[in-house]
């Protein structure tokens, strides 16, 4: 009898079959050691459509420190595509790379969002240093192959933000997307390096109940099963639905990695429940801000789980697997050391003693995963010169 799990996943085959011609994903692989690399095509039909130079560009010194950095796979000064330029982490990226000395296209989904960064980024890096460009829909087949044309490097942050509990709504798309954004990367033979963000609970669900080691090769198939039960679907599914999308996503991307063998290196980080500041409040919270924000009026009582990150070290993880040569075919997970439910609380109540505020909150007991591999980034903030991950309690005051 065929696993339920499968038939999910032929069901969801057949609607990319219509996309791209074949299945673009199987159950969650690791990517097997990669060999030789043949160089891939550029293609012909792009040529009259190339983007011409930036608008009053004017090559800058970098900020940003490399002295951890004997070779660099993508110079400095090269155009990078960051997509999902406007999300809080999306910005921090775009952000520590031109601090790195990096030239940023940034794709965002309307005219309001490209408006927005282009300014913002102007104030912040001076004029010709980010630009920003429209992709509506990341789901229609080659939405990005005009946006990632002269691109050396491409960092993948767009997700389906909607918070519905149809997988059909947010998985599927949140594939097509990532698919993509790989072909189109693949026309460009000057693409040297693929980075998607992914997410820790790509490998584990926080809603596990046991402690549990969690490594590259790790899945979160709890949330999978969660996410493709049969409707109706209930309220409390988005979670599983976005961690699902996610690692989804990931192994999507993974597995067309292994079959298409492009001329770049791809990479993936998995950050964690992201705290610290924002850099354009105009853009409203993002949903690890709001959490807290729900949690102080008493309109949520979960606990977030206990592992999380500083959204400029997670950002700066998504710089390092750009630029750092030794690092490939690498999945990289952005979470700093586990914190202590109740010194989460003590912190939360410290900060807004008001008395009330933070009474009802209540840790949910449940077992965290232990990530046995943070200590190799960690090791990836250092060579950016930083003396390691920023401590969760400047995180969560920064927030």
């Amino acid at each position: 009898m065929t696993p339920r799990f499968m038939k999910r996943i032929d069901r969801q085959s057949e609607i990319l079959r219509g996309l791209f011609g074949e299945p673009q994903f199987d159950p969650p692989p690791y990517p097997a050691s990669q060999g030789s690399r043949t160089a891939s095509m550029a293609s012909s039909q792009y040529e009259s459509m190339r983007f011409p130079a930036p608008p009053g560009y004017s090559r800058a010194s970098a900020t940003g420190s490399t002295i951890g950095i004997e070779q660099l796979s993508v110079p400095l000064d090269s155009l990078i595509l960051v997509t999902g330029a406007n999300s809080l982490l999306g910005m921090h990226i775009v952000d520590k790379l031109l601090e790195h000395g990096y030239r940023v296209r940034g794709a965002v989904r309307n005219t309001e969002k490209a408006i927005k960064t282009s300014k913002f980024f102007e104030q912040r890096h001076g004029l010709g240093r980010y630009h920003a460009a429209q992709v509506t829909n990341m789901a229609t087949q080659g939405a990005f192959d005009v946006v990632m044309q002269h691109c050396v490097g491409v960092v993948h942050v767009a997700s389906v933000t909607t918070l519905s509990s149809d997988p059909n709504e947010v998985i599927t798309p949140s594939i097509a997307g990532a698919i993509n954004a790989l072909e189109a990367a693949a026309k460009e033979d000057c693409v040297r390096r693929f980075v998607y963000c992914s997410s820790v609970t790509a490998a584990v669900s926080p809603n596990r109940i046991a402690t549990s080691e969690v490594t590259s090769e790790s899945w979160n198939m709890l949330d999978f099963d969660d996410a493709w039960a049969p409707p109706p679907y209930e309220q409390r599914r988005p979670a599983a639905v976005h961690a699902s999308a996610k690692m989804q996503t990931e192994a999507a991307m993974w597995r067309w990695y292994a079959r298409r063998k492009p001329g770049f290196v791809l990479n993936t980080v998995l950050p964690a429940t992201l705290f610290g500041h924002i850099l354009d409040p105009a853009h409203g919270l993002p949903p690890s801000i709001s959490l807290l924000d729900s949690l102080h009026d008493s309109r949520n009582t979960e606990f977030p789980p206990p592992y999380a990150v500083d959204v400029e070290d997670a950002a700066l993880l998504h710089v390092a697997a750009i630029m750092i040569s030794d690092v490939k075919d690498q999945r990289i997970f952005a979470a700093s050391p586990q914190y202590k439910a109740q010194s989460m609380i003590q912190l939360l109540r410290a900060l807004d003693p008001r008395q009330g505020i933070w009474s009802s909150l209540q840790h949910n007991n449940r077992d965290a995963a232990v990530l046995l591999e943070v200590d190799k980034a960690e090791e990836l903030l250092r060579r950016l010169g930083r003396e390691g991950w920023t401590d969760w309690q400047g995180s969560v005051g920064g927030s």
